[in-house]
């Protein structure tokens, strides 16, 4: 049995050639000799880290998911006011190459990984946008509209190939916090 620290090294070697590999395209090219091939290892030692090609792409999509929300809650710590916040999440993704779920169109939708991970990743993205709601003071309901015109934006720009659609979501956005705000007052 290989040590920790080496099967953790051959983790890390593995991923950062499978990415290297995908890097924005598909997952078709990902193969567990190429990718073994790619981190120096033999396939075997491979397969001692990751059973399945299966398993490999789920790890990529996870790495993927993990920094494209680490960099999205960075990028918030910019705007001191939730309000400011739940709009920088439009700007996040307005300017994000890898797209919301930053696995989808690579690994594509018809797969179980796919899909698991893009529900997995919505659900974190609803915790979020949940949170910065409550910290503003709008209520549960603002939060799920606004995540409608997030998601919703976010696909129409693989649709359209423009970031356009991010643009006019996050202008509804902020109409709908500031009805809100104004029909707070009353």
């Amino acid at each position: 049995m290989p040590h920790l620290s080496t099967a953790s090294a051959d983790r890390d070697a593995v991923l950062t050639a499978a990415e290297e590999m995908v890097g924005t395209g598909s997952f078709t090219r990902l193969t567990p000799a190429s990718v073994a091939r790619s981190a120096g290892l033999s396939l075997d030692r491979l397969r001692s880290v990751f059973a399945t090609r299966s398993d490999l792409v789920q790890a990529v999509c996870e790495a993927r998911h993990q920094a494209w929300f680490r960099d999205l809650l960075a990028s918030l710590t910019a705007e001191a006011d939730p309000r400011d916040q739940i709009l920088e999440v439009f700007l996040y993704i307005e300017h994000d190459q890898a797209g919301c779920c930053p696995c989808l169109t690579g690994v594509g939708t018809g797969q179980n990984v796919a899909t698991a991970l893009a529900s997995g990743h919505l659900v974190e993205v609803e915790h979020l946008m949940t949170s910065l709601c409550a910290r503003a003071g709008y209520p549960v309901f603002m939060s799920d509209a606004l995540v409608l015109l997030l998601e919703g934006a976010a696909l129409t720009v693989r649709a359209k190939e423009s970031p356009a659609p991010v643009r006019t979501a996050r202008t509804a956005a902020a109409m709908l916090l500031s009805v809100y705000e104004s029909s707070d007052t009353f």
